[in-house]
């Protein structure tokens, strides 16, 4: 299935329907201080997909996050949201074959999120999937 191109008019539709992102602003300038205004743009896109009924995650596609940022290099892509999860703004719980990633936002305001301290405890504990841990 190819994705459409996001476009101004796509964008306007979104808006016209109430859909909006709440994000703080000192997250944003943390994340451009420490990653860059790029990250700090597909953070706030992955914030746009957040679930609030399921522990305030999100599970776009790779392919999906990749047109609505923006970015044809599947590297710089994979480079931005190493960055974000190194700097502990996402976690991630790698998708199994053909299943979306999950993203947590473990530093997100609390007024914004539902998340139980032991929900963050969970979510503090999540691993990605990688060439020596195949199995998690």
């Amino acid at each position: 299935m190819k994705l459409q191109k996001v476009t101004h008019q796509i964008i306007d539709q979104d808006i016209t329907k109430g859909n909006f992102t709440k994000c703080e602003n000192n997250i944003n300038r943390h994340i451009i201080l420490d990653c860059g205004m790029a990250c700090a743009e597909l953070y706030n896109i992955l914030l746009s997909y957040k679930n609030e009924k399921q522990y305030d995650s999100c599970y776009p596609s790779n392919s999906c996050l990749m047109t609505d940022c923006n970015i044809s290099s599947k590297a710089t892509f994979v480079t931005y949201i190493k960055k974000l999860e190194t700097f502990g703004y996402i976690k991630i719980k790698s998708g199994g074959k053909n299943t979306s990633n999950r993203y947590f936002f473990p530093k997100a305001d609390l007024s914004i999120t539902h998340y139980t301290k032991d929900e963050i405890a969970y979510i503090n504990t999540l691993k990605r999937r990688n060439s020596s841990n195949k199995n998690i």
